[in-house]
């Protein structure tokens, strides 16, 4: 159902907006309090939010975007699909080079460890030869051991 028409009802704490189609019929109505409104007539935040909405607003028949905002979506619409096919490219060819590097192989099979990851703990850290122990690596990277006392001292 498309709506066309939004009402506000303002008050001091809540704000009541209905929401009609283009006949004039009830789509939806809802009670906001003050600090909900803004975000109820916002995109949602996220980059899927994003590329799900552009192709409605562009598609919309109604004259309540002007011509060059919907230029500018266009272009962005445009920018979001380059970014996508570069990050997807990068994503692989970090895959591929993981599978040569011998440490990054050691590093994905502790569980939770992919190529992505894998690949950033070799950058950072590389073969290990700049540390002098373990316990170097895990303070660099703000890895902390688990907590076994029982006090509340901190050593």
């Amino acid at each position: 159902m498309k709506i066309t028409t939004i009402g506000l009802d303002i008050a001091k704490r809540f704000f009541h907006v209905v929401c009609c189609n283009d006949q004039g019929r009830l789509v939806s109505k809802k009670m906001l309090k003050r600090a909900q409104v803004l975000a109820f007539f916002i995109l949602n935040k996220g980059v899927n939010n994003i590329r799900k909405n552009i192709p409605l607003m562009l598609d919309d028949e109604t004259k309540s975007l002007s011509g060059t905002f919907k230029t500018i979506l266009r272009q962005l619409q445009t920018q979001l699909k380059v970014l996508d096919s570069c990050i997807e490219a990068y994503g692989k060819l970090i895959v591929e080079t993981v599978k040569t590097n011998d440490i990054c192989l050691r590093v994905q099979t502790i569980p939770g460890f992919g190529p992505m990851v894998s690949s950033a703990y070799f950058n950072e850290v590389g073969n290990g030869a700049n540390y002098r122990r373990g316990r170097d690596v895990s303070a660099f990277l703000g890895i902390v051991p688990r907590q076994h006392s029982s006090g509340s001292k901190y050593r």
